[in-house]
């Protein structure tokens, strides 16, 4: 397999495990045992997070349904564990794969402090998460900051005063159907070319909802409508469209890293000739643990270093 950069990262191979995957040190140490080329813990928040009870994930074949409110054990526990894993002490991490950290905060200052303690404890990037649409309180949903570009500015701004540009930094996007809503959003992005380095989308379809053949919701706990964010196969085409259309949007030295309905080698390469540099898999990764990672990259390979046809003599 040829090695892909990404954000001064050497990489073996372009295919991450991605956020939602792993909340402790035990969901941690399962990725590094994958052959996955790098790992992106949380979404973490400022304290921990019990997140939403009930029914919170819905299974539905080719999608899937969460609102899982961000559970978390919170920023102090990644704060004294991380480092070990990312420095490889006591032979914990010893091929010494990447380790990212997705960041949720409340308000811009606490993306900005949450980014500084992680990258002081040498995690390999940031991952801000802009998407998360499982967050409730009393007067109901709370503002995805993804289609808010004062919301992005503010936030960028927030951690770019905190650690400064020399940094792997990337934003996580929610999907947008309305092409000028995107490319606002990007322009902004694009405004902190020397602090951004990749852009993953997409996160979560917002406000999907599902019953069962009874007419219950399959997402239902106190306070839900039963709306939830989807994710599986059935994002793959939607979060394509993303990765095109910021691709011709964005300045070249920010990368995209493609995530949605990614099972399969061709999966992988469909993200790749769109306009990604690495993807990140989360729901088949969750569904299938480790064989998910090596299925995926046997056929990846196979697809990829297959010889080329010879021209008829």
């Amino acid at each position: 397999m040829k090695p892909i950069n990404l954000a001064g990262h050497e990489l073996e191979h372009p295919v991450m495990i991605g956020a939602g995957t792993c909340k402790t040190v035990s969901d941690l140490e399962q990725a590094l045992r994958t052959p996955a080329s790098a790992v992106v813990i949380g979404s973490i928040t400022r304290d921990s997070r019990t997140g939403n009870s009930g029914d919170v994930y819905h299974d539905g074949g080719h999608f899937s349904l969460n609102s899982l409110g961000l559970p978390n054990p919170g920023l102090e526990y990644w704060r004294i564990n991380l480092r070990y894993y990312v420095e490889g002490y006591d032979g914990k991490n010893p091929d010494r794969k990447p380790i990212l950290a997705s960041v949720v905060g409340f308000n811009p200052e606490e993306y900005g402090m949450m980014t500084r303690l992680l990258v002081m404890q040498k995690a390999s990037g940031i991952e801000i998460n802009l998407g998360c649409p499982n967050l409730w309180g009393e007067e109901g949903q709370k503002p995805i900051p993804s289609f808010r570009p004062d919301m992005v500015r503010a936030i960028l701004t927030s951690v770019g005063s905190e650690i400064g540009f020399d940094h792997c930094i990337g934003v996580k996007l929610s999907p947008f159907s309305d092409p000028d809503q995107l490319k606002v959003v990007a322009r902004t992005i694009a405004d902190f070319v020397d602090l951004i380095k990749f852009v993953t989308v997409s996160n979560t379809f917002p406000n999907a909802y599902a019953t069962h053949l009874d007419g219950t919701r399959c997402i239902s706990f106190e306070g839900s409508s039963g709306l939830a964010g989807m994710a599986g196969r059935a994002m793959k085409p939607v979060a394509l469209g993303q990765i095109q259309q910021l691709r011709s949007i964005l300045p070249a030295p920010i990368q995209l890293i493609g995530v949605g309905g990614i099972s399969s080698g061709q999966d992988v390469l469909d993200y790749l000739r769109a306009g990604a540099t690495a993807v990140q898999v989360v729901t088949d990764y969750l569904n299938r643990r480790k064989a998910s990672m090596d299925e995926i990259l046997i056929e990846y390979v196979q697809l990829t270093e297959q010889p080329e046809p010879q021209a008829p003599a």
